[in-house]
């Protein structure tokens, strides 16, 4: 897209690209920030945008999404399990099953982890991860099973 072009776009959607935004997010600051990516995105698209504000909207969206993500990934480190579980690593010549199962879930994100260990370590239901968690029940659905193929994605990798 051509300077002008995007001038054009930023003075005509810019305000409602960031009610758009602020929708999603609750930082007045982030809401900027995905918005001027958003903006400068469409500048260096290569090919042409007919749509422009469809265009917006969808980098948006996927920004906005992303940086949520990553500011609620909460990392918890306990760091006595660490060591408990390094000293039995140590004092075994092969892993057991339990310190390969600590092993995967420290390779996962935070949710996911956080979604095996309640349904499978704890043997709650769906239904009362979503409520222990405050996610869906697809969202729960779906994750355990990313997780379980993250698992053996990497225990294939390992062997």
């Amino acid at each position: 897209m051509t300077a002008p072009s995007a001038e054009i776009a930023f003075r005509t959607y810019r305000r409602a690209l960031l009610h758009f935004l602020m929708k999603r997010l609750s930082d007045p600051e982030l809401v900027e920030d995905v918005a001027q990516d958003a903006f400068v995105r469409l500048l260096k698209a290569t090919a042409p945008v007919e749509h422009a504000q469809a265009y917006l909207h969808r980098i948006a969206r996927n920004a906005a999404y992303d940086r949520q993500a990553r500011r609620d990934e909460v990392v918890v480190c306990d760091s006595a399990l660490v060591d408990a579980v390094l000293d039995r690593y140590a004092s075994t010549d092969a892993p057991d099953a339990e310190i390969e199962a600590e092993w995967l879930l420290a390779r996962l994100p935070a949710l996911k982890a956080s979604i095996v260990v309640l349904s499978k370590r704890d043997g709650l239901s769906f239904h009362e991860v979503t409520g222990e968690l405050g996610i869906s029940h697809h969202t729960v659905k779906r994750y355990l099973r990313l997780a379980v193929a993250q698992c053996r994605e990497t225990r294939h990798e390992e062997t």
